[in-house]
């Protein structure tokens, strides 16, 4: 499991914007029930979505300084300790779960704010930290972006070849600091939707 942060990216030109609404999760919507049970909350960040809730364990977690539970709260939540890496908040995805049956993985999507155009680079990069309770670690985590919202309610996971991969070998495992994740590609022209995923 990975708590992420921060995301960012920015087209390598002579200014330099975030197209990435709600980088580090701040803005939140829904509610919350106190005391609190995780399975009740609504609270989820503005702008960011699941696209496969219905798969594995569903949706990602979502942890801020201001939940009334320690087991959702930053810095000690249900799945570790850890302060944000900027802000008061993060979300939590398992990238590799075990069930009896199956192996899992949670996803997650986000509108960017205009579309991306052809020929054009643009960097990546996010602030990632493994969750004191992961039993493993992983090196296969990548960014895919899409001109097409993605949503899936079946059981497979998406086979989607990221344009940005973290490098082979470099495993996201300390858990008690934040490891940067980053890379750049050339745009194909009117991807908007960037999506989360194991590679």
């Amino acid at each position: 499991m990975v708590f992420l942060s921060a995301f960012l990216i920015t087209e390598l030109a002579f200014s330099q914007m975030n197209l990435v609404p709600n980088p580090s999760f701040e803005q939140n919507h829904g509610t919350e029930p106190c005391p609190f049970n995780p399975a009740d909350s609504l609270l989820w960040p503005d702008s960011w979505i699941s696209p496969a809730p219905n798969w594995g364990g569903g949706n990602p977690n979502y942890y801020l300084t201001s939940y009334c539970n320690q087991y959702s709260s930053v810095p000690l939540n249900f799945d570790g300790y850890q302060y944000p890496y900027e802000g008061n908040a993060y979300t939590l995805i398992a990238i590799v779960g075990d069930t009896a049956s199956m192996l899992w993985r949670e996803y997650l999507q986000v509108e960017l704010t205009q579309n991306l155009e052809a020929g054009h680079r643009y960097c990546f990069s996010a602030w990632l930290s493994c969750g004191d309770s992961a039993m493993r670690a992983t090196d296969d985590i990548g960014v895919y972006f899409s001109d097409t919202a993605i949503y899936q309610n079946g059981s497979e996971n998406f086979t989607f070849i990221p344009q940005i991969r973290n490098p082979e070998g470099r495993f996201l495992s300390d858990k008690t600091g934040w490891q940067l994740f980053t890379g750049s590609f050339v745009a194909v022209g009117g991807e908007d939707i960037l999506l989360l995923e194991i590679s």
